[in-house]
């Protein structure tokens, strides 16, 4: 990580503002449209390749915005195990995905997912307000 933002002149602030904004802008169009990606019409003579959702927003920027920031903080094994321990966490929570829906019903799952944006919508705009912060001085 260090050795790109080295070689491509990049600070750790440049990188937290670009991480907020995508998430920030991935956040504002769930809370508004519904959708974070949009499909094609599937008599679309188009192939479309669509990346699994919870991949970039499981380990997108934000995470490794903040692995970064953390390894600075904290003794690597220490982040690695955090990490690491994240990921199982989500791997339940999406072994379990059915059992969860089937709980909350199609209502409460809409409902903590606009919950959850918001949420991301904060952590994102704090990320921005970091970089920019440590941009001024």
């Amino acid at each position: 990580g260090k050795a790109i933002f080295l070689l491509l002149n990049i600070e750790v602030a440049d990188f937290l503002v670009a991480g907020g904004i995508i998430l920030l802008v991935l956040a504002i169009k769930y809370v508004v449209t519904g959708k974070v990606i949009e499909t094609q019409d599937s008599s679309s003579s188009e192939m479309v390749g669509v990346v699994p959702l919870g991949t970039p927003l499981v380990v997108g920027p934000a995470v490794l915005t903040t692995l970064l920031l953390l390894i600075d903080q904290y003794f690597i094994a220490i982040v690695v195990f955090s990490f690491v321990l994240n990921l199982v966490i989500q791997w339940l929570l999406f072994r379990q995905a059915d059992r969860i829906v089937d709980f909350l019903g199609n209502t409460g799952v809409s409902a903590i997912s606009k919950i959850v944006m918001l949420l991301l919508a904060a952590i994102a705009v704090k990320m921005i307000r970091q970089g920019v912060l440590t941009i001024l001085g």
